[in-house]
């Protein structure tokens, strides 16, 4: 093409033509510039998103470990109370048959009643002190359970 246009072979129209071409070329050249520009940004957009999902995952993971803990706490204190309840009901289970057991020993000797009454007095004094305690306990429990 060069060798014709030096010797006059080429006229104006491809001189017109090469212009289009370079015109064309040009307008290809920006509209790859255009699709770097928005693939740089759409890569810099990519690595926002994944450092956000990198941010949310270690939340979730944080949320959960504290969720771990807070369940073993709960049931730890259950447990607890289950126990103390467990005992306190037994104490009072235990009480009742002592009393029952004084009862009928004080029914049974209608002999000594005097100094056996006396004692049976003392007895109660000392055991009702536990039972009282008892009962104080298991109203605790009661509130404590209710209270949640």
């Amino acid at each position: 093409m060069i060798n014709q246009w030096l010797q006059g072979e080429i006229v104006p129209e491809t001189v017109e033509v090469q212009s289009n071409l370079e015109k064309k070329v040009q307008s290809l050249e920006e509209k790859v510039q255009e699709l770097l520009n928005r693939s740089e940004k759409d890569e810099q957009f990519q690595l926002a998103l994944i450092q956000r999902l990198d941010e949310q995952g270690s939340l979730i993971k944080k949320l959960t470990e504290k969720l771990d803990h807070q369940d073993k706490y709960i049931e730890n204190n259950l447990e607890k109370r289950d126990e103390k309840l467990t005992s306190a009901i037994r104490e009072i289970s235990d009480t009742k048959k002592l009393i029952a057991a004084a009862q009928e020993n004080l029914d049974s000797n209608q002999k000594d009643s005097g100094v056996r009454f006396l004692g049976l007095i003392r007895y109660l004094n000392d055991k009702s002190s536990r039972v009282f305690c008892a009962l104080q306990k298991i109203l605790l429990l009661l509130s404590f359970i209710f209270d949640e």
